[in-house]
């Protein structure tokens, strides 16, 4: 498995910090995590096949953010489980990646494009979930349980964003 930063650990210098809370915002946190894809391709008989898949997961500092007050490692272990939620989705991405199939080049890459979109969803709703169970991290007993999950899934080498709760 290539998934370089799937194993990153959140930090307070991946945010930056605010006075305050932006505009329309009710948290205390942003965590945005993205992942970028890279393969070669193999073209045997017409057949054209994924090889050397990575799928990078990075977070991404000028979107995700704090306010400086509320720094407490429960709200950074809370956005630590948004980061490993998206890891998880990508390394559903790379696993899935490798079983594509086409015709031509393109062809494979819609097919990924559309794997990533369709995974994307998945992790929007289990971020959605995660954050509304949990009370966005307040209800410790929910978010003890999400960790445990997430873990759970994450240790799995077969885990993927629909074994979380």
């Amino acid at each position: 498995m290539s998934t370089p930063g799937f194993n990153h650990t959140v930090s307070w210098s991946n945010f930056r910090g605010l006075r305050s809370r932006p505009d329309n915002e009710t948290e205390d946190a942003h965590c945005s995590a993205h992942f970028s894809t890279d393969y070669g391709y193999d073209n045997a008989e017409g057949d054209y096949t994924m090889r050397n898949i990575v799928v990078t997961i990075t977070m991404n500092r000028h979107n995700s953010w704090v306010v400086n007050s509320a720094k407490t490692e429960a709200l950074r272990k809370h956005e630590q489980g948004h980061f490993d939620i998206t890891a998880i989705g990508a390394r559903e991405i790379h696993d899935r990646m490798a079983f594509i199939t086409g015709v031509s080049a393109g062809e494979l890459a819609s097919q990924k494009d559309e794997l990533i979109a369709e995974v994307q969803v998945y992790i929007n709703d289990a971020n959605a979930r995660y954050d509304e169970e949990t009370e966005h991290g307040t209800n410790v007993t929910r978010q003890n349980s999400w960790e445990a999950n997430i873990a759970r899934v994450k240790g799995d080498v077969n885990g993927i964003i629909s074994d979380l709760p």
